[in-house]
């Protein structure tokens, strides 16, 4: 069966530990609940836009055939993906530990889940004020990441809170 947009009304959304089937009306209650979040309208956006793999990190950018490094702009380590860019990254681990956000995020963070998967795990462990945390936090380390690829502005964790 087909919807309006010509989409199944169930797809597949895949993660490196297994595959599952989600629902049309699950997925629209998970993005859902972006939306319900207490948080500024560009962090929604910006939230929505990183679940649905919407961001140009290096690797998206080299699956969409743009030839640029792979390295993170940040650390200049490994592959920047979401995963890393925000929760494996060096100076995003530091920012973590700083605001006390680390161990909470850990506690529901997946090595083997996709981005998203972990995003929303991470958000039902979480109470309001770290969710808005949480949320604002993401996305200054965009901005942050954004500063020093265009601008080429590297600044401490300490600006990044």
């Amino acid at each position: 069966m087909f919807i309006k947009s010509h989409f199944p009304l169930s797809f597949l959304i895949k993660s490196s530990k297994h595959d599952s089937i989600i629902s049309k009306s699950d997925c629209i209650h998970t993005y859902i609940y972006i939306w319900s979040l207490k948080l500024a309208p560009k962090v929604k956006i910006f939230l929505w836009r990183a679940c649905r793999n919407c961001l140009s990190t290096r690797i998206r950018l080299q699956a969409k055939g743009i030839q640029c490094t792979d390295r993170c702009a940040v650390c200049d380590e490994f592959g920047e993906d979401s995963t890393h860019m925000f929760f494996m990254c060096s100076k995003s681990m530091l920012c973590w530990q700083r605001i006390g956000l680390w161990s909470p995020l850990m506690g529901a963070f997946d090595t083997n889940a996709n981005f998203p998967t972990n995003v929303f795990a991470i958000l039902q462990h979480l109470d309001q004020q770290q969710k808005q945390v949480f949320g604002v936090t993401l996305w200054s380390i965009w901005k942050h990441r954004n500063n020093k690829v265009w601008n080429n502005v590297t600044e401490t964790t300490q600006a990044n809170l």
